[in-house]
């Protein structure tokens, strides 16, 4: 059984409902087969605590993480594909997002827009790349933290304004390609590896 959200919901976004999914929503949540919802969608989670998405996303729309805990994403797959974050934006206004939640032995994961606000953290968890298609933005910190000899984080800006990024960037193996601006206006970054344009 999969919880379908085609409708954009309240002011902030929710599951389900018109209030942020929190801690005690996710047993519930993740009870579900997988978690549909279309682009204009915002889907909030705000929670104190260390949680985990299971249940697959397949969906278009935007993930919003508020609140002081982490929340970390399924890497399960959807009709045989891991890319099942694609096409959506994430929005980290406080505590840490985490992509994906435990390592796999796939391929590269992707996701669409990535924007980090000055109380967040997003953090990928994979020993493979994972590529950010839609740009980095904000100013709150960026953590990649594979371990795999090539593995990378890697930025790409599909749109035609450029992607301004203020934070921290930590971990190894960074890579900004072609496709549009990126800027990096941050003093303070901190990370090993190579760096490549």
């Amino acid at each position: 059984r999969a919880l379908g959200l085609t409708h954009p919901p309240g002011p902030r976004g929710a599951v389900p409902g018109n209030a942020p999914a929190t801690d005690a929503d996710m047993a519930t949540i993740n009870a579900y087969s997988k978690l549909c919802f279309a682009s204009g969608t915002r889907i909030t989670f705000d929670v104190s605590g260390d949680v985990s998405l299971t249940c697959p996303v397949a969906a278009t729309g935007t993930i919003v993480k508020c609140g002081s805990g982490s929340l970390a994403l399924a890497t399960s797959s959807v009709n045989g594909s891991i890319n099942t974050y694609r096409y959506v934006d994430f929005e980290v206004e406080e505590g840490m997002l985490k992509l994906p939640q435990d390592n796999f032995t796939l391929t590269d994961i992707w996701v669409r827009k990535v924007t980090v606000g000055e109380n967040g953290a997003f953090m990928t968890v994979i020993d493979h790349n994972t590529n950010i298609e839609g740009g980095l933005w904000g100013s709150g910190i960026v953590t990649n933290t594979s371990t795999a000899g090539n593995s990378q984080l890697r930025v790409m800006n599909v749109s035609t304004t450029p992607c301004v990024f203020s934070g921290r960037i930590l971990g190894k193996g960074i890579r900004w390609y072609s496709g549009g601006n990126v800027h990096l206006t941050g003093t303070n970054s901190n990370f090993t590896g190579t760096f490549q344009i």
